[in-house]
């Protein structure tokens, strides 16, 4: 069981490291380290971040026509959850829908 998904990959000290080097060229303390670690885990961060590419694309709307679709359709099951609540004839009326 998942209790909590990690937000990062890298910690807040790696980014600077790596944004320093990208930036000015210089390396920081602990960039030999944070590179051999890249290197060495690049194949299984790279698979891990198309997953959640792939997973987002399914699960987060992208388009506009998406998040409209999306909208509609929670917005009719929230009408039919209210048609559901309110006794028996509201109860016939959605299941005759």
């Amino acid at each position: 069981m998942v209790k909590e998904l990690r937000s990062y990959v890298f910690t807040g000290r790696e980014r600077e490291i790596l944004k320093r080097f990208i930036e000015t060229g210089e390396k920081l303390d602990g960039f030999s380290v944070l590179v051999h670690h890249l290197k060495k885990h690049r194949d299984a961060l790279i698979r891990d971040l198309e997953l959640i590419e792939t997973v987002s694309k399914k699960v987060v709307p992208s388009t506009v026509e998406e998040v409209e679709d999306e909208i509609l359709k929670q917005s009719e099951e929230r009408r039919k959850a209210r048609l559901r609540t309110r006794g028996p004839y509201r109860k016939a009326h959605v299941e005759k829908m």
